[in-house]
């Protein structure tokens, strides 16, 4: 058997726990207090009055956009903005364009630098070339 070591204030905690009364039907407790609301024990219960926050809207920049570049973009007309979109696609198809002009050039060069290097290693270098050529032709579609 499991024995519990229970520490009363006084004698009169020690009996009203005998007779197993509720703490809140003895009038001097604490517990008793708050249920009638009675004197300070009755505010503990309560919430302190909450404090009304009023929101104030501003606006900060993002990235590397201030607030006034933000404003802009936000102010812009939607033709002035497909207008920026179809530049963008045009630039972007120059720039592809461009390159595959560039390696294009670049795999000629190499051919005739390989056609001239050498006259005696000639089966080797036709295909190379080939090769090469079919490269160059995967680079025209």
């Amino acid at each position: 058997m499991i024995f519990q070591v229970q520490i009363f204030l006084s004698a009169k905690c020690q009996k009203g726990s005998g007779m197993k009364r509720n703490p809140r039907d003895v009038p001097w407790t604490v517990l008793y207090r708050r249920k009638h609301k009675k004197g300070i024990h009755a505010d503990e219960g309560q919430q302190k009055k909450r404090i009304k926050r009023t929101v104030h809207a501003t606006s900060r920049p993002v990235a590397d956009m201030t607030v006034e570049a933000l404003l802009a973009q936000r102010n812009q007309k939607p033709e002035f903005r497909k207008q920026q979109r179809e530049a963008a696609i045009k630039a972007a198809k120059e720039a592809v364009r461009a390159k595959k002009e560039e390696t294009k050039r670049k795999a000629v060069k190499m051919l005739d630098n390989l056609y001239y290097l050498s006259t005696y290693k000639l089966g080797e270098i036709k295909r190379i070339i080939i090769s090469f050529s079919f490269f160059i032709k995967a680079f025209e579609q």
